[in-house]
């Protein structure tokens, strides 16, 4: 049963890994809906021309917003980055740690490929694949009228160092969630916190 369960959990954590590290920052919806051109894909622009994946940094309410490239983090061969989630299971004494390393293996102007390693408490591999990031363009979603998640900025300091970041907190089926993703590499998860699960930025080579 024990082993069942931690199989799950890396497998959720692996899949997190992925979400985490291709670029689905929000944008700030209350900049991106004024303007032209917004960049991010979560559904946090309702209107706008092209978006990019990634995030805006600061906005005008009629001009263009300064971008960040939404890919940066996976634009340097050797650059790595490794998470810790620690997960709290009912039922269960200890709490379940895992470990996610991403590292960018080759760059062209298409886009990256990357190996993703998943560990377990003794950083132990448990799974590892190679991965393809395509660098493109993705169109803004149609609006859904579901507000924006409110996005406020921290800079906040974890195993791996300090960072600037984008600070979202979210409601869903009555759990709470708050998380820290990196303002210059959008994509990079720096921090999340739920009732049951903690994660955070251990390491970052660059």
């Amino acid at each position: 049963m024990r082993k069942s369960i931690f199989l799950a959990v890396m497998s959720l954590v692996a899949i997190l890994a992925v979400a985490c590290g291709s670029g689905n920052t929000p944008a700030n919806g209350g900049n991106a809906a004024k303007g032209g051109n917004a960049a991010g894909g979560n559904g946090a622009a309702c209107t706008g021309g092209d978006t990019t994946g990634g995030d805006t940094t600061g906005g005008t309410t009629g001009g263009e917003t300064t971008k960040t490239d939404p890919y940066a983090l996976y634009k340097k061969v050797g650059r790595s980055w490794t998470t810790k989630t620690v997960m709290t299971i009912a039922g269960m004494p200890d709490p379940m740690i895992s470990y996610t390393k991403m590292e960018v293996l080759s760059v062209d102007d298409n886009g990256a490929k990357y190996k993703m390693t998943t560990m377990d408490k003794d950083k132990k591999e448990t799974y590892s694949a190679d991965q393809e990031m395509k660098f493109t363009v993705v169109d803004t979603p149609a609006c859904t009228g579901t507000a924006a998640p409110k996005m406020t900025e921290e800079t906040v300091k974890v195993e791996a160092g300090e960072f600037e970041c984008y600070v979202v907190e979210s409601e869903a089926g009555g759990v709470k969630s708050k998380s820290w993703s990196s303002k210059k590499y959008p994509g990079l998860a720096v921090k999340m916190e739920t009732d049951t699960m903690k994660m955070e930025l251990i390491e970052f080579k660059d």
